[in-house]
């Protein structure tokens, strides 16, 4: 304690030296001695409705070597060049549902949990779960749209605009926010940084969390990534283009927009560590939203996901597809960014340690069942499962590049292994799936 207490000492004296205000000086000092943590796991939940058509998702291959690429409407396929970090559930169910009420219980469990899974973890951490909305909902909001639950069933955030004001607040006076401590280190000049770098030179590199955020300034300095250490504001230009338009975030025809930006948000709010747990509820159970605005001119419950034909299936596909794409597009590649949270391995990324669970409350939206279950299509039978899919590496608590094959599983055993992966486990989910961990 002693020696930590020189070390700060030093370190805020050598910053005032260089003309830093006390605050930046201090905030430094403590950052110079801060003992490394455990890997700053991640949790984000994407909810799709409606299920997903088996003979466009289920991967072809075994348990270590599949494609999720099998055809052109392949629901999956944005995710192969990302295979290594991907998983796939197959045969999970939820027992005895028959419709889709189901959603109910896709982060519950069941229906009269207190909590669903995200908000159990997010207590468990001690932080806030963040609930957003892609929800083009007009003034109803009933039963069969409820996914997240806090004693009360939660009604997720619409705006982009709304959950980024409260995610990064704008700070004034002095140190209010560790946004506000990096806006100001992101001022120091090069010679400052020389200095402060020589300053704690005696210390490890994994001692010193001053060492990787200076490192970090420089990167960002030379042109690299804005964002990774959240300098202040992060740059969120898919958000502040839908508040400069004034668009309506509860029109259809600006589903695409709106979800581009709450991914965006959501991608910059791990990165920075400004949220821990984040849950995305893409439109709700029944929904009748109009897939127009992407050249399939009908609504996304009946007739798109109630498909029996090829070409109706097909269809069905390919706008599920669209909200896979979307999330490698603005979220699995924006989190490939080095973790500058992570003090234990400079170099990893925030996808290395963040999972991303994709999931939906029916097997098949045809067909209506959230268990394991044959379905024939073109005179073919099908096994058709509940949708289940992570992203990312979870901090090292998971096995990644995975196909897992699943007899008689609930879906809530693999709600209560995430929790596990998180280190507060919750057993009112289910219980563990030990080929999954690490």
């Amino acid at each position: 304690m002693k020696r930590r207490n020189e070390m700060q000492r030093r370190t805020f004296l050598q910053a005032l030296s260089l003309g830093l205000a006390a605050p930046l000086a201090l905030r430094m000092s403590r950052l110079a001695t801060a003992a490394p943590g455990p890997r700053p796991l991640r949790l984000l939940f994407f909810y799709v409705p409606h299920g997903l058509p088996v003979e466009h998702f289920d991967p072809k291959g075994s348990a270590d070597s599949f494609t999720l690429n099998m055809s052109g409407e392949s629901v999956l396929a944005p995710l192969e060049p990302h295979k290594a970090l991907v998983n796939v559930y197959r045969g999970l169910e939820i027992k005895d549902m028959s419709n889709h009420a189901a959603i109910r219980y896709t982060l519950t469990g069941n229906e009269n949990a207190p909590l669903s899974i995200d908000r159990a973890i997010a207590k468990g951490l001690g932080t806030q779960a963040v609930s957003l909305g892609v929800v083009p909902f007009q003034t109803y909001f009933g039963s069969d749209m409820y996914l997240m639950k806090d004693a009360t069933w939660i009604r997720p955030e619409p705006s982009p605009m709304a959950a980024a004001d409260r995610l990064f607040p704008k700070t004034t006076g002095t140190m209010a926010s560790d946004a506000e401590f990096r806006k100001l280190a992101l001022g120091l000049t090069e010679r400052e940084l020389d200095a402060m770098a020589a300053g704690v030179k005696h210390l490890s590199r994994e001692q010193s969390k001053l060492t990787v955020h200076l490192e970090a300034v420089r990167t960002l300095k030379a042109g690299g990534q804005s964002g990774n250490m959240c300098m202040g504001q992060p740059s969120l230009p898919t958000v502040e283009a839908l508040r400069t338009s004034g668009a309506n975030v509860t029109d259809a025809m600006n589903l695409p927009r709106v979800l581009d930006a709450q991914l965006e948000l959501s991608a910059q709010a791990l990165i920075c560590g400004a949220a821990r747990v984040i849950t995305i509820q893409n439109l709700w159970a029944t929904s009748d939203v109009n897939f127009s605005f992407m050249g399939v001119a009908k609504n996304h419950h009946d007739p798109v996901s109630h498909s029996w034909d090829a070409a109706g299936r097909a269809e069905f596909a390919r706008v599920q597809k669209f909200f896979v794409q979307h999330v490698v597009d603005k979220l699995v590649r924006a989190l490939q960014t080095p973790d500058a949270l992570d003090t234990t391995a400079p170099g990893r990324t925030v996808l290395d340690n963040t999972l991303i669970y994709l999931f939906s409350e029916v097997s098949d939206g045809a067909n209506h069942h959230s268990n394991k279950d044959t379905v024939w299509l073109s005179g073919k039978p099908y096994v058709s499962y509940l949708p289940a899919v992570t992203i990312g590496g979870g901090a090292g608590a998971i096995k990644t590049g995975k196909l897992f094959d699943f007899n008689n599983r609930s879906h809530g055993d693999l709600l209560f292994t995430l929790s596990e992966i998180a280190g507060v486990p919750q057993n009112t989910f289910g219980s563990s799936i030990a080929e999954v961990k690490a």
